[in-house]
């Protein structure tokens, strides 16, 4: 049955009382960790190249060898957890991603096919940007986002290593702006 906006309704879920239980959101994680964990992951082979590169440029490894089993090592057995939080996204060392659990609860709430790709975006590029920081910690230990790696349009003196993954990967940055005190509510992104 169509939706006012003429997209397809998504069956209705029970609001989740918290964002952590979001089953939409626990799937999502999930597909997204499977997708890196696939040997033809053009995505993962983005992570192993900006990796391949800090070590060039960096570290000044003129012969970084191949990064392959590392990053592939990663994302199979060291994938962080990603949890809903107050604020952020933050990282919380090399194992913790967190994420607004107000973006988390609006994935739960979209009731249409359109709002739920629009908020799976927005996470796929959060974690997405939040897993160079953690893949980087992992290979280099002490180093969230090195020197000369990711240009950060916000500041030009400050590298960014998730804007580098967003930019290999995307091919742009997104930066979402919300006008709206309620502005997690999906309903209001139209």
């Amino acid at each position: 049955m169509p939706h006012e906006s003429g997209s397809q309704r998504v069956p209705q879920r029970r609001r989740s009382r918290s964002p952590s239980r979001s089953l939409r959101f626990q799937l999502f994680v999930k597909e997204v960790k499977r997708h890196l964990t696939r040997e033809d992951s053009e995505t993962t082979a983005i992570y192993i190249k900006v990796i391949t590169d800090i070590a060039k440029i960096h570290y000044g490894d003129d012969d970084p060898g191949d990064y392959s089993d590392k990053v592939g090592d990663f994302f199979e057995n060291s994938f962080p957890v990603v949890l809903p939080r107050q604020w952020g996204p933050q990282v919380d060392g090399k194992d913790t991603i967190w994420v607004r659990q107000e973006v988390i609860q609006a994935c739960e709430d979209a009731d249409s096919i359109e709002q739920v790709l629009q908020v799976k975006m927005i996470l796929l590029v959060i974690i997405l940007h939040e897993l160079g920081h953690t893949l980087v910690e992992h290979i280099f230990p002490g180093t969230i986002t090195p020197g000369g790696v990711g240009d950060n349009p916000r500041d030009p003196r400050f590298e960014e290593i998730g804007w580098e993954i967003e930019n290999k990967v995307f091919g742009f940055h997104l930066l979402v702006e919300w006008f709206h005190e309620d502005c997690y509510d999906i309903r209001q992104r139209r």
